[in-house]
């Protein structure tokens, strides 16, 4: 869990993967803080993300150093 933490604490910026009626939807996303072993992001309650992510758990994240 150590290298990866100390990876995302450089880089920040990744890839979040959703599904929306069956077809991928692919968007940069930011990581905002970790704890206990959970990754923690944030986005807002009116925005398609959040609802792909209620309607379905189904999702992937991808970091990659530049």
């Amino acid at each position: 869990m150590k290298q990866v933490l100390d990876f995302l604490s450089k880089e920040k910026i990744g890839h979040l993967a959703t599904t929306e009626k069956e077809l991928p939807k692919c968007r940069p996303f930011q990581l905002q803080f970790h704890e206990d072993g959970k990754f923690y992001f944030c986005t807002s309650n009116n925005k398609d993300v959040y609802h792909q992510l209620k309607a379905s758990p189904h999702t992937e994240i991808s970091f990659m150093n530049n």
